[in-house]
């Protein structure tokens, strides 16, 4: 034998409302979760190279160097260690995972009397994207220089910075971004499907009592 509700406007207008507070909590969350979500898919961070020392791969957050040169002498800001190449040495950068990064700046200064002290900042996958320091755009030795690239190495899978004519070069402070795609979907229209089957529900009851 089925059961019948005998239920009243007034318990399902009651029911509704309840219902609509639930869901209006759920959203409320869903929504914190995406905010959580979006400020989670990029992280910035500068490289001090405060651990660094001797000559190898180095290792520091998401990043890692080839022959990542330490010294303590006369580094940008006057505190070390900080990366030291002489030319012509190199060093490439890019993320441990493999992933994309950026890079946004970095701080260098130059030592030495190289007659062409130059410095080169490249995209390793696309030489024709890179920056040059030296004495012929304005850049004199010991003096601390803080550069900022904007979007020039956005989304880039690896950085070369390299020494040539001459350079003798400390390099510290680097601003990298290691995760600059965008945010994650949330598959937010379950909350519409949640809504539709509450509805459905009341819409039931609604049913029964009419039957009564």
């Amino acid at each position: 034998m089925l059961a019948v509700w005998n239920v009243s406007d007034r318990q399902v207008y009651r029911l509704i409302r309840c219902f609509m507070a639930v869901l209006k909590r759920i959203t409320g969350f869903v929504l914190g979760g995406l905010c959580l979500i979006g400020a989670s898919t990029a992280s910035a961070a500068v490289i001090g190279f405060d651990d660094l020392s001797g000559t190898g791969v180095y290792e520091t957050g998401d990043f890692v160097f080839s022959n990542a040169k330490g010294t303590n002498g006369n580094c940008p800001g006057g505190v070390g260690p900080c990366l030291h190449y002489s030319n012509p040495q190199s060093t490439t950068l890019e993320r441990i995972d493999g992933g994309t990064f950026s890079l946004e700046s970095l701080a260098f200064r130059f030592q030495g009397n190289g007659t062409g002290n130059l410095l080169t900042v490249f995209d390793t996958n696309n030489i024709t994207n890179k920056f040059d320091f030296g004495p012929l755009n304005g850049y004199v030795k010991n003096t601390d220089y803080q550069v900022a690239f904007g979007s020039s190495f956005a989304n880039v899978l690896s950085i070369t910075i390299a020494t040539f004519a001459g350079g003798n070069v400390r390099i510290d402070d680097l601003g990298l971004r290691d995760d600059v795609g965008t945010t994650t979907p949330v598959p937010v229209p379950a909350a519409g499907i949640v809504l539709l089957t509450g509805l459905g529900a009341l819409g039931m009851v609604r049913r029964r009592r009419k039957t009564t």
